[in-house]
């Protein structure tokens, strides 16, 4: 498996984490300490599509 591959799951599961807590921030009523673990989540998932993303674009070029 290159790298380019690994980075294209790791977009793709990123992407599944943002969708997932995205969905469950916005339709449940949920605690304020499960908020704070999707909203973790959330940004975990932002942080990893913007990285891999990168990663992507770099091997590409």
């Amino acid at each position: 498996m290159n790298r380019t591959m690994r980075s294209l799951i790791g977009l793709i599961g990123s992407l599944v984490l943002i969708v997932a807590s995205s969905f469950i921030l916005l339709t449940k009523d949920i605690p304020s300490q499960t908020t704070t673990v999707q909203t973790i989540f959330l940004v975990s998932g932002v942080v990893g599509v913007i990285t891999n993303g990168i990663i992507i674009k770099k091997l590409k070029a």
